[in-house]
């Protein structure tokens, strides 16, 4: 399960497109109303993409609903997260009610200069269980995930990074 970048969020079409050449499902979120819910649809190319609520690209209507499997990764859009998994986004909620529900493994992905020590959370934040940054794979919980390595090493790919974004992960980090 991914998400269409927007603003400052880390652009995830390297990890669909490597999740499609491996034969894997991928699925994007779809608002279904203004009160902060939404379903996630198949999606198996990026043209059934089209722009959604909130001018964000979203699975077009005649894409299937994702079908739940607790072997789903979900990677959940942060602009920050502190070491407990709490997530600073946009402010609508619709991840944190999305994630009550969710059996998988959750993971947002963030720049290494997004990661605090503490945000504010609310009761009815849900935070995440991993963090992953260009410089490695975080865990909030002490709980083992399957499936986030896989991902973070799409992400880590710094010739996408630099290629796509300017961003070149040499100039922060040490190879």
């Amino acid at each position: 399960l991914l998400y269409a970048a927007m603003g400052d969020e880390i652009d995830l079409s390297a990890v669909a497109h490597d999740a499609w050449a491996k034969g894997k499902t991928v699925a994007y979120p779809r608002c279904l109303n203004k009160t902060g819910h939404m379903a996630f649809f198949v999606v198996d190319t990026p043209e059934r993409l089209v722009e959604g609520s909130f001018s964000i690209p979203e699975p077009s209507e005649d894409c299937l609903p994702w079908q739940p499997t607790a072997d789903a990764l979900c990677i959940v859009p942060a602009l920050a997260v502190d070491a407990f998994g709490n997530r600073l986004g946009y402010g609508k909620g619709y991840y944190d009610r999305f994630l009550t529900d969710f059996e998988g493994v959750s993971a947002c992905a963030v720049y290494h200069c997004g990661i605090a020590e503490s945000l504010p959370a609310d009761e009815y934040d849900v935070p995440v269980a991993n963090m992953i940054t260009a410089d490695g794979v975080r865990t909030a919980a002490v709980i083992e995930q399957v499936g986030v390595k896989e991902a973070h090493a799409v992400i880590d790919d710094a010739a996408y990074a630099s290629e796509e974004t300017g961003w070149d992960a040499a100039d922060e980090y040490d190879a």
